[in-house]
């Protein structure tokens, strides 16, 4: 970034068709604020109901399927992507939280956040 301007980065290695969306109306659950129990959301779309019925529990999950967790160090796509746009620095959402905790903590005098209109 520069002059705090924002450029996107062209996806140049992954098919659009494979990047995972909302499907069965789930949109309507990010496009609300709040922490919603599973009988609000049905309230709010009567045909959830039929996806929530259908959600395996843990031990129908074959993990065997999901693909490993990289750690931006060893994303050799990001480490590309990095290097031909110049960036000084690489990372993941997950390796910044932590940060920000602190920073938070620091800015607010160690009060603790609130988690109105959460989503």
């Amino acid at each position: 970034m520069h002059n705090n301007i924002i450029q996107p980065i062209a996806n140049d290695w992954q098919d659009y068709e494979m990047i995972p969306t909302l499907a069965n109306n789930l949109d309507l659950i990010i496009k609300n604020p709040g922490i919603f129990p599973t009988s609000e959301i049905v309230k709010m779309n009567p045909k959830l109901w039929q996806f929530f019925t259908k959600i395996p529990s843990y031990t129908q999950i074959n993990e065997e399927v999901i693909a490993p967790y990289f750690t931006p160090g060893m994303d050799k796509n990001l480490k590309r992507l990095a290097q031909n746009n110049n960036c000084k620095y690489m990372m993941s959402t997950s390796t910044v939280s932590s940060v920000l905790n602190h920073i938070y903590y620091l800015i607010s005098n160690f009060k603790s956040p609130h988690f109105n209109n959460l989503s």
